[in-house]
């Protein structure tokens, strides 16, 4: 497992600076503000600060709009230097995450009046690629006896802390659409690990 407690910033700068794709410019714009919000106003000013010391750039986040392209290494690069600033644990990445899933507003409104749990997991994973051109989520088991859900994820490979991210994001959007607030979760196998894909379960 991945090492909160001791990251070196400098070399995850020079492991991940020439990594291929793109999120959406709304993932940044909820990291600046998450962080802001939890640490104070010039909070974000100092984890972009921090990467800056080793030379990665960051756009600014006032100047995009939530469905601008930005290169895919930013989200799990600002993650990593405010988990050092700030002396993260686990804990605080999942709580990232399940504050995440809050994002697409239309997609909960969905889940709660309109469409089933089924429904809408399926068209969460499907809608992957609208927001990150690389990858691919699929719902490979919902078991309702078991109240199980299986979540596969392809061809996503950035950092060992976006399946801390991901886990929760994921738990959070299952939370909603299942309308219960216990939800447990687990990587089953990992990219960084050796797998040929991430596969996180959800039990409630």
């Amino acid at each position: 497992m991945f090492d909160i407690k001791n990251i070196d910033l400098k070399k995850e700068v020079a492991d991940l600076k020439d990594l291929k794709g793109h999120d959406r410019g709304a993932a940044l714009k909820f990291l600046v503000d998450y962080i802001n919000r939890k640490y104070g106003d010039n909070a974000a000013d100092q984890v972009i600060n921090e990467l800056k010391k080793f030379g990665f750039q960051i756009p600014d986040a006032d100047k995009l709009n939530n469905m601008s392209w930005i290169p895919v290494n930013i989200p799990p690069l600002f993650t990593l230097s405010a988990a050092k600033l700030f002396n993260w644990e686990n804990k605080d990445v999942f709580e990232l995450g399940k504050n995440m899933a809050t994002l697409n507003f239309a997609t909960r409104i969905l889940v709660r009046y309109f469409i089933s749990p089924e429904k809408t997991l399926t068209l969460a994973a499907k809608n992957w690629q609208k927001y990150i051109d690389i990858g691919q989520a699929t719902i490979t088991s919902y078991d309702k006896i078991k109240k199980e859900i299986i979540v596969k994820l392809e061809g996503y490979k950035t950092h060992p802390i976006i399946c801390l991210h991901f886990q929760a994001l994921f738990a959070q959007v299952i939370r909603t659409a299942i309308g219960c607030e216990k939800v447990n979760f687990r990587e089953t196998k990992c990219m960084f690990s050796g797998d040929p894909y991430h596969e996180f379960v959800f039990n409630w």
